[in-house]
């Protein structure tokens, strides 16, 4: 009899569903212990989609039989190691030992120009994985994590430390804001804190409204803005007024102001439109548009664009918020 193909196992995890009783049992613990990283992908995606948390046993003999001899054949680009990873993590599997051999976990392959590591979300998702476990010692091997090479899994190790107390999480996230270079993993430091230390996170991200980057003022902003605090749009006004006296700056803060969703916020870009220039006016008023739903705001907007008579912001309004 002629072996199944790759694409003839994946077909067969299609046709089955857990209603079939002991036919599906039978294909998912088959395909979990399939040689093709590709077939055993599937099977781990039908645990996380069904939540089959009975399956953790064959999910981490899988993970296993990928990670020795051989990976890179075994397990190109560690895709298949990495949904076992995403899907232990979903299935809420809290032994410390297979997160901290993760955070660890490097998979060197060839590349155009040298090599390239395919491990970093093995290392991004196993952050996150510890969080789940009792670890005695979880700040410190965040830590590691926290400084990892690879952008993507610093962020992730962002998302694990606003997981543990404040007291911890606090001081490691104001560490890591003053030492970072990439501008969307502080983006992610200022969010996480001001979650977690509302009142004392305002003045200290604020702070960064005034910075010599124009990526990091826009990060920011729109953290201040994501955080729906009023302290928070209070700290985006100041810096509307006492910032540097640019439209660019000012589109920054925008998008900010754009996120609170407040009723305060929507007056003030209302008044930018009624009283700024013709680019700022034009940009508050796009930007709005995401809020078209709104019928209460819409109708504000339809007025003061009619009562303006400017033909620019009649023709944005009828393009953006139909």
């Amino acid at each position: 009899m002629a072996r199944a193909s790759v694409e003839q196992k994946l077909q067969q995890l299609d046709d089955v569903s857990p209603t079939d009783g002991a036919t599906f049992t039978t294909a998912l613990k088959k395909a979990l212990s399939d040689k093709h990283y590709r077939v055993i992908a599937k099977a781990a995606r039908l645990c996380q989609a069904h939540n089959l948390d009975q399956y953790r046993p064959e999910l981490i003999a899988a993970y296993a039989h990928l990670q020795l001899n051989d990976a890179l054949k075994k397990d190109p680009r560690c895709y298949a190691k990495t949904v076992i990873c995403e899907v232990l993590y979903d299935l809420n599997y809290d032994k410390q030992d297979f997160y901290l051999a993760g955070l660890r976990y490097h998979q060197m392959e060839p590349a155009w120009g040298g090599f390239v590591d395919s491990g970093l979300d093995i290392r991004r998702i196993c952050a996150l994985g510890l969080t789940l476990t009792r670890c005695p010692r979880m700040n410190i091997e965040l830590l590691t994590v926290l400084y990892d090479e690879a952008a993507s899994v610093r962020a992730g190790a962002v998302a694990a430390i606003a997981c543990l107390p404040v007291s911890i999480a606090e001081p490691m996230l104001r560490q890591k804001i003053l030492g970072e270079d990439e501008a969307w993993v502080l983006g992610d430091c200022f969010t996480a804190l001001l979650k977690l230390e509302p009142d004392q996170s305002v003045d200290f991200v604020g702070s960064f409204l005034h910075h010599g980057d124009e990526t990091l003022i826009e990060y920011a902003a729109l953290a201040l803005g994501e955080s729906r605090l009023d302290d928070a749009f209070v700290t985006l006004q100041q810096a509307w007024v006492s910032g540097v006296p640019e439209p660019m700056y000012h589109m920054m803060l925008l998008r900010g102001i754009v996120l609170h969703r407040s009723e305060a916020a929507y007056a003030f870009i209302l008044d930018v439109i009624r009283t700024n220039d013709h680019a700022l006016a034009l940009d508050a008023l796009e930007q709005l548009a995401i809020y078209r739903a709104n019928v209460n705001l819409k109708q504000q907007v339809q007025t003061l664009v009619s009562d303006m008579q400017r033909a620019d912001l009649t023709d944005l309004f009828e393009r953006a918020w139909a």
